[in-house]
C-alpha cells in the first residue's frame, strides 16, 4: 500500500501529501519523491503542499538552493563575528571547512548553528 517513496531516505508513504511533508520538514524540499505505481517525480512545490506537486525537474532546484544559501548569511556571519579573535589564515581555513561540511549535510543552516553554539559557549568557559 505505499505507493510513494522518499529517494533520500528510502522511507515510504501511503499518502502523496504525507510523502511531501516529510520531503518539506526533513530533506527541505530537497528530495525527489517517487510514485512506485506511476513512475512520477514528485517534488514540493513553491514550499506549499496544498496544491498537486509538480513534475520534477531540473530548472525547480535554483529557488530550493537560492533560499538555503540565502539562510545560511545569517549564522554564518554571526559565526565569523565570533571568530574574530582568531588569526585570518586560522579562521578564513576553519570557516572553509565549517561552510563544506555544513553544505554536505542534510541541513547546512543548522550544522552553522549548531557549531555557532559551541564556539559561543567555549568562548564563555
Amino acid at each position: 500500500m505505499n505507493d510513494y517513496s522518499c529517494n533520500r531516505c528510502k522511507k515510504n508513504f501511503s499518502r502523496k501529501w504525507n510523502a511531501l511533508r516529510h520531503n518539506e520538514q526533513i530533506h527541505h524540499g530537497l528530495a525527489i519523491i517517487f510514485n512506485k505505481k506511476t513512475g512520477a517525480l514528485f517534488k514540493n512545490s513553491d514550499g506549499s503542499n496544498n496544491g498537486a506537486g509538480e513534475p520534477y525537474g531540473p530548472e525547480g532546484d535554483e529557488p530550493v538552493i537560492l533560499d538555503i544559501f540565502g539562510r545560511l548569511i545569517q549564522p554564518f556571519e554571526e559565526l565569523e563575528k565570533a571568530l574574530s579573535d582568531v588569526q585570518q589564515i586560522e579562521r578564513t581555513n576553519y570557516l572553509s571547512n565549517i561552510i563544506i561540511g555544513a553544505l554536505s549535510s542534510s541541513d547546512p543552516v543548522k550544522s552553522i548553528q549548531n557549531t555557532l553554539n559551541l564556539v559561543i559557549r567555549y568562548k564563555v568557559k
